[in-house]
């Protein structure tokens, strides 16, 4: 649950006045485009808006970082209790950014840890949802939320989760192992053939995955439990 919303710290305002200057001036340069014209003038006008933002959106990135680092250490020190309000406020000021998809992880993974299963699980969906098209922050959410659904029972859950991560992310190095923990899913499940249907396309697709060694034991014990 997010804490209360704090006032802005000088920093904030001015990062704020430089985001509503920003913006101020792209309209004031839509506006007056065909007073400027389409050549050089409007061009450069443009340009320079551009590069304004992109160098705001660098030192941003930057300071969600900075402030993940913090919350990273009070984790490492055992304060989980100041990590998660640094996590939230990374998530709550730097949303969008890759450090953000990083806080709403670890909130998973601490509330994981203590066994909070509904919440975890919250914190993972949130990051796929938003972050769901990088195929490295989709894994790391899709694996979390695997956890929370398998230490349940929920098998079947968590083998179609792991089955939509490979349909969505069929180009992707992990897309193997994915679909490696989707197979075994679905033998807890008692579902032993579509295991092995999820096995033999696993090899079809990816001949040649890290893992298709011990794809074709599974598969081979499999076979001959008929």
């Amino acid at each position: 649950m997010l804490k209360p919303r704090r006032r802005l710290t000088k920093k904030e305002v001015k990062q704020d006045k430089f985001v509503t200057t920003v913006l101020k001036l792209w309209a004031l340069t839509r506006e007056r485009y065909k007073e400027m014209g389409a050549g050089v003038l409007g061009v450069l006008a443009l340009i320079a808006i551009l590069n304004m933002w992109a160098g705001h959106q660098r030192r941003r990135e930057a300071q969600a970082w900075e402030l993940l680092a913090e919350a990273q250490a009070a984790w490492v020190q055992g304060d989980t209790s100041g990590a998660s309000g640094t996590y939230e406020e990374v998530m709550e000021r730097f949303w969008g950014t890759k450090a953000a998809a990083r806080a709403c992880l670890a909130l998973g993974d601490i509330a994981l840890s203590k066994g909070l299963y509904d919440e975890a699980e919250e914190a993972y969906r949130r990051c796929l949802r938003k972050y769901g098209k990088d195929d490295v922050l989709a894994f790391a959410a899709t694996s979390g939320i695997g956890v929370c659904l398998e230490d349940r029972g929920r098998y079947e859950e968590a083998a179609d989760l792991y089955r939509e991560f490979a349909r969505r992310h069929p180009e992707s190095p992990l897309s193997p192992e994915v679909l490696w923990k989707a197979a075994w899913c679905l033998e807890q499940a008692g579902k032993l053939e579509e295991a092995k249907e999820v096995l033999r396309g696993l090899l079809a697709k990816y001949p040649d995955a890290p893992n298709r060694y011990k794809v074709r034991r599974r598969l081979k014990t499999l076979e001959g439990l008929g």
